[in-house]
């Protein structure tokens, strides 16, 4: 019986080859620098209404949208100002 090298031991893993090119893989990642990117698209709140329903407050830049979701249709159903969003839900 032909048993296989013990990947731990030998092989690639611990080959100066692969020693070089992390390095380099890691010299160059320290070089990039990442940016957060402002979202202009947030969703707020959502509330389940049933199996594959919802509605959701969605905003974009400055402005607020009541959505109704389904498995075959968005909807917009008003767009909310500041006197609706900060409206109690018993009102």
């Amino acid at each position: 019986m032909i048993q296989a090298p013990d990947p731990r031991t030998s092989g690639f893993l611990h080959s100066p080859v692969l020693s070089h090119v992390t390095g380099f893989l890691a010299n160059l990642l320290r070089g990039i620098k990442v940016r957060r990117v402002d979202r202009t698209l947030r969703l707020c709140e959502s509330l389940p209404l049933g199996e594959r329903r919802f509605l959701a407050v969605v905003e974009c830049g400055r402005n607020r949208f009541l959505i109704g979701v389904t498995n075959q249709a968005i909807s917009m159903l008003r767009q909310l100002d500041d006197a609706n969003a900060a409206r109690p839900a018993s009102e």
